[in-house]
């Protein structure tokens, strides 16, 4: 996995008594302890951050982010509040992969919302498989495709970014000489 390009999947929470925590990491030997300690603060943010793509580079690598969180009194403390967050290299062009880590957690949201899959210890246990999927799919070809349960698929795909097109000057554009219809004859 050394030419991979996703280097590490994080879960991360926020835990009622030990604060921000790693739940759940694909592949487990990635050492990324210290990174995570320096910005978990970024990570598992305050609620001016929520919902918004955070990218911090430290340690020779870029975590991107969306954190997110649901207010609910069933929650210990609350509310829950978790991130799914993509470890890369530093210079690595994080742009293609920003919408795949908003819908991955926005997704989980949403199967948190109707079926409790975060909160629930059994369907949580699925987090790492799920992960490692993601990671390999995205590495291999570029889209993944999982199903979460019976009634939810998951769909992801890295979109490259196009670059953008050269300036097209006014002496570019070719433009009729002779009337329309001698050319029409030809």
């Amino acid at each position: 996995m050394s030419n991979s390009v996703v280097k590490c999947i994080l879960y991360s929470e926020f835990h009622p008594v030990a604060g921000p925590v790693v739940s759940f990491q694909v592949p487990q030997s990635f050492s990324i302890r210290e990174e995570f300690d320096a910005v978990h603060d970024l990570i598992i943010t305050k609620p001016q951050l929520y919902n918004r793509l955070i990218s911090v580079d430290v340690g020779g690598y870029r975590i991107v982010g969306c954190p997110k969180s649901i207010q609910d009194n069933k929650y210990a403390r609350n509310a829950l509040i978790f991130n799914f967050v993509f470890v890369f290299k530093e210079e690595t062009d994080t742009s293609a992969y920003e919408p795949v880590i908003q819908k991955l957690g926005e997704a989980f949201r949403t199967y948190e919302l109707e079926s409790g899959f975060l909160s629930d210890d059994n369907t949580r246990q699925k987090i790492p498989t799920i992960l490692s999927k993601i990671q390999t799919s995205l590495n291999s070809c570029g889209i993944c495709i999982i199903s979460i349960d019976d009634t939810n698929t998951l769909h992801l795909k890295i979109t490259p970014t196009l670059e953008t097109p050269p300036v097209v000057c006014n002496h570019h554009v070719p433009v009729f000489i002779c009337p329309k219809q001698e050319i029409s004859n030809l």
